[in-house]
C-alpha cells in the first residue's frame, strides 16, 4: 500500500447531535464561497459557514487553524431529515433554493438574508410522498431549472419539479432500494441495487405506463457485492460511472462496460470523485471503516492518509479557493481540515559518498601488508623498533603477601610457597612474545 504521506490538519471541530446527512453549496447571498448544510435524526437544518480567518501561508502547531466556522442558521424542520440538496429547483425563480426530504415529505425552501451573518429559511412548497421516502437526487434540466427524483423504500421513483409530481414508477427488478445517480451525457438514471449496478433511460421511465408491462433496462451489470454508494464522474473523454462497494471500487462506462475495479482491502463507507482540471483521468477519494482515506487516480492507489476518526458522510468543499475535507464520525461530530504534509517528510535525505579514493585505498592496503609481514606467522627474526619500544615498556611486579600459604597449581608438591607476579602491558599493544 502507498506510504501515509498526509495527516488530517483540522480547521475546524464542530459538535452537531445527530447528524443525518451532510451536503456542500453555495446560496445566492454568499457566492463566494460554499456552505455546509447538515441535516439531523431530531429535524434540524443547520447550515454553516466556513471562511478563512486570515491568510496564511502554512498553518503551524502552535497556531493550526486557519479557518472559523459561524452557524449561519438554525432551521427546525419537525421531522428526521434525510438528505438536504441545494440548487435551482423551482422554474422561472432565480434563487437557490434548498430541497429538505423526510420520509413522508418532500419540502422546498426559500432562503432569505435575515443580516449579514444569519439565514431565514421560508417554505415554499411541500409534497406529501405515498411511500417513505430513501433517497434523493436531482436532474439537470438546464442551468436555471432542476428535478428532483426521489427513491422510495419499495424502489419507486418519484420526479418533482416545484410544485408538480411529474411521474412516479416502480422498479420492480429491485428487491431493495439502494444508491441512485443521473447521468446527464446520456440522460440516464443509474440505479445500485441487489448486488448489480443498473441504467434505465429518462425518457424510456417517463413512456413507462404504471402497471404495464415489465420496465426493461438499458443495462446491467452485476458487481458481485452491496452496493454502498454510485457517483458519476466527468473528465475530458466521457463520464465515468464510479459504484462504491464494500471490498471494492468499480469504474464503468455510460453503456455499462467495466473500466477498472480496484480492490480496498476493507469496508467503504463513502466516496467523493472529481476532476482535477482538464484531465482524461478520474481522482477518488474513499473512506474506510479502518479510518483510512484514500486517494486514488484511476485504479492507481495514489495516497494513504490515516485519520483519528472513521469518516461515515464526507464531502469536498472550496472555502475561498482552500480545499478542504469535511468528514462526519458517529453522527455527532463534524470535523473540516485538509490533508497535510507532515513537515519533517519533505526534508532531502543526505545521499552517502559512493566515489572510492584508490589511491588512499592502496596505501591503506599496502600498510596492512606490512602489518601482516611484521607480526603474521611465528614472527622470529623479525626484531623492528616498534617490537623494541613494546618490549622496553614491560613492567613486572612480585607480590609474595601469600608466602606462608602452600602453592594451588597442578602437579605441584604441596610445600611450594605461592607467590604472585603482576604483569602490566600496555593497552595498545597487538602482540605479546614472552621468552
Amino acid at each position: 500500500s502507498a506510504m501515509s504521506l498526509f495527516r488530517l490538519v483540522e480547521f475546524v471541530d464542530s459538535r452537531v447531535e445527530k447528524i443525518s446527512c451532510l451536503t456542500v453549496g453555495r446560496i445566492s447571498h454568499f457566492k463566494d464561497r460554499d456552505q455546509v448544510f447538515i441535516g439531523t435524526e431530531d429535524g434540524n437544518i443547520v447550515v454553516i459557514d466556513v471562511a478563512p480567518v486570515k491568510q496564511q501561508a502554512r498553518p503551524t502547531s502552535g497556531n493550526p487553524a486557519m479557518m472559523q466556522d459561524s452557524v449561519m442558521l438554525m432551521h427546525p424542520v419537525g421531522m428526521p431529515v434525510l438528505q438536504i440538496a441545494v440548487g435551482y429547483f423551482i422554474a422561472d425563480y432565480n434563487a437557490v433554493t434548498i430541497a429538505c426530504l423526510t420520509p413522508k415529505m418532500l419540502i422546498m425552501y426559500d432562503v432569505q438574508k435575515a443580516n449579514s451573518d444569519t439565514l431565514l429559511l421560508q417554505q415554499m412548497y411541500s409534497h406529501n410522498l405515498v411511500e417513505t421516502a430513501f433517497k434523493m437526487v436531482f436532474l439537470s434540466v438546464s442551468e436555471s431549472n432542476m428535478h428532483l427524483l426521489i427513491m422510495g423504500i419499495g424502489a419507486s421513483m418519484s420526479i418533482y419539479d416545484g410544485e408538480q409530481c411529474l411521474l412516479s414508477r416502480v422498479l420492480s427488478t429491485s428487491l431493495h432500494p439502494g444508491p441512485v445517480a443521473v447521468c446527464a451525457a446520456t440522460s440516464s438514471i443509474i440505479v445500485g441495487s441487489s448486488g448489480t449496478v443498473r441504467s434505465v433511460k429518462y425518457s424510456q421511465l417517463a413512456a413507462h405506463s404504471v402497471g404495464g408491462k415489465k420496465l426493461n433496462f438499458d443495462w446491467s451489470v452485476a458487481v458481485g457485492d452491496v452496493v454502498v454508494d454510485i457517483q458519476i464522474a466527468q473528465n475530458d473523454t466521457q463520464p465515468t460511472i464510479m459504484a462504491l462497494c464494500r471490498k471494492h471500487l468499480v469504474a464503468l462506462t455510460s453503456g455499462g462496460v467495466i473500466r477498472f475495479s480496484f480492490d480496498l482491502q476493507c469496508i467503504g463507507l463513502a466516496l467523493k470523485c472529481y476532476a482535477q482540471g482538464p484531465t482524461s483521468y478520474i481522482m477518488s477519494v474513499v473512506s474506510t471503516n479502518t479510518g483510512a482515506v484514500l486517494v486514488l487516480k484511476e485504479n492507481i492507489l495514489m495516497w494513504t492518509s490515516h485519520t483519528p476518526i472513521t469518516a461515515q458522510y464526507f464531502d469536498l468543499c472550496d472555502a475561498r479557493f482552500v480545499s478542504i475535507l469535511l468528514l462526519v464520525e458517529n453522527k455527532m461530530q463534524m470535523v473540516i481540515g485538509y490533508l497535510g504534509t507532515e513537515p519533517s517528510l519533505y526534508r532531502i535525505p543526505i545521499a552517502p559518498n559512493r566515489s572510492v579514493d584508490y589511491a588512499a585505498k592502496k596505501a591503506q592496503m599496502a600498510e596492512y601488508e606490512e602489518q601482516i609481514r611484521m607480526f603474521g606467522g611465528s614472527g622470529a627474526g623479525l626484531e623492528s623498533d616498534t617490537a623494541k619500544a613494546v618490549r622496553k615498556e614491560l613492567t613486572a611486579s612480585l607480590d609474595a603477601g601469600e608466602m606462608d600459604n602452600p602453592t594451588r597449581a597442578v602437579s605441584k608438591h604441596s610445600d611450594v610457597p605461592s607467590w604472585t607476579v603482576r604483569v602490566t602491558l600496555p593497552a595498545d599493544l597487538r602482540d605479546v612474545q614472552v621468552d
